[in-house]
């Protein structure tokens, strides 16, 4: 992810996947009600759902790199292994 850019399919694919993820907390009055519950209960106005889909909807492939470049620091990663220790 720091080097070479995700391609064009891959990013429509989560693009879409995430798009659909933000519709479905307002599928219903029910849902409706609860994402707005947690804008209040996380301090955050109204306009934080809008920004988060326009962000989807224009994040290019170098943008990813450059976040991945910035935030992503191998010698800081830890390994972690799950399952039974062989003896």
């Amino acid at each position: 992810m720091q080097t070479e850019l995700v391609g064009t399919d891959e990013l429509n694919r989560v693009k879409n996947y995430l798009s659909a993820g933000i519709a479905r907390k307002f599928d219903g009055i029910f849902a409706a009600a609860s994402a707005f519950k947690n804008l209040l209960l996380s301090g955050l106005d109204y306009s934080y759902y809008e920004n988060f889909f326009e962000t989807i909807k224009n994040i290019q492939s170098e943008d990813i790199r450059n976040i991945a470049q910035t935030y992503f620091n191998a010698d800081q990663f830890l390994t972690v292994i799950v399952g039974k220790e062989k003896p």
